[in-house]
């Protein structure tokens, strides 16, 4: 169809959109039943395991509140000028809708300096919402207000 982008990638064309959809992390998923019904997002920070839906939850999340959604992947884009270009430009712009939410996804590859560019995130108005692997970054994260979930069954078994 003209007009109409699917995804060639299997992980994209298969993941959920909703939370009835979500399978796993039922710990975590009435609590974010209760942010999108009420439309409030807190900052979060999602850590586990590769593979254990914070991804996915960011994206059920941010597309279930009234929210403009900027997703970067610090993979790629980790240094600290993205954090001070883009994420900060978005920062200061006006929005469509009552919510800005940054999806930072993989955020544990970002540079020392792009992490500590990040920071202002998390005492701004913008609802961030990490995604971190390898637990790096949760540590330097703690101070501020922000909701942590940990993300899959062994993330549980390790910690607790």
């Amino acid at each position: 169809m003209i007009g109409q982008v699917e995804n060639t990638l299997w992980v994209e064309s298969f993941r959920p959109t909703t939370l009835d959809g979500y399978i796993g992390n039922e710990h975590i998923i009435e609590k974010v039943r209760i942010f999108i019904e009420n439309g409030d997002v807190p900052h979060l920070l999602f850590y586990g395991p590769a593979g254990t839906g914070k991804t996915t939850l960011a994206k059920i999340i941010a597309n279930g509140v009234d929210a403009d959604i900027m997703y970067i992947n610090a993979s790629d884009e980790n240094s600290v000028d993205t954090v001070r270009d883009k994420i900060k430009r978005y920062a200061s712009t006006v929005g469509f809708k009552r919510w800005k939410i940054v999806i930072l996804d993989e955020a544990d590859f970002l540079t020392p300096n792009g992490q500590a560019a990040f920071l202002f995130l998390l005492t701004s108005s913008l609802a961030p919402l990490i995604n971190l692997s390898y637990m790096r970054m949760v540590m330097m994260a703690l101070p501020y207000t922000i909701t942590m979930t940990m993300m899959g069954a062994i993330a549980i078994y390790y910690f607790l």
